[in-house]
């Protein structure tokens, strides 16, 4: 991979794990407020797992590594919620059909094609949960 092409994938990685740990302290916040509190544990634990995974990024400099951990942790804390948070109100579904598309970027069109059969199958199978109960 090209230097340029390299470091703009790590500038992408750095703003998505930013941008997510700002959205799942906030979502901890707002969880916080409302007494959700096996929601605001998911949330923080899981920002401050990829908060972790960052600094180990900048200490280890394994870009792919980062990612994979950075996507899982994604995957986890989006199954998690939805566990926990049935009615879905507060936008958690939106990161179903983000992470997919993020995958697909940072991994790569073979590895981030499999990332995005395995996010599908949650919705799908929730969908179905849904129309049949």
């Amino acid at each position: 991979m090209s230097p340029k092409k390299n470091n703009f994938k790590k500038n992408v990685f750095y703003a998505l794990s930013f941008v997510t740990i700002f959205a799942l302290t906030a979502m901890g916040c707002y969880y916080f407020i409302i007494n959700s509190w096996q929601c605001v544990v998911i949330d923080i634990s899981f920002a401050v797992a990829l908060l972790l995974n960052v600094i180990g990024y900048k200490k280890f400099r394994r870009l792919n590594i980062a990612v994979r951990i950075g996507l899982g942790l994604g995957a986890l804390s989006i199954i998690s919620i939805a566990t926990f948070d049935q009615t879905m109100q507060n936008g958690v579904f939106l990161w179903f059909f983000t992470l997919p598309l993020v995958s697909i970027y940072l991994l790569g069109k073979k590895e981030g094609a499999f990332c995005l059969l395995d996010s599908l199958l949650l919705p799908l199978s929730r969908a179905r949960h849904l129309f049949t109960s």
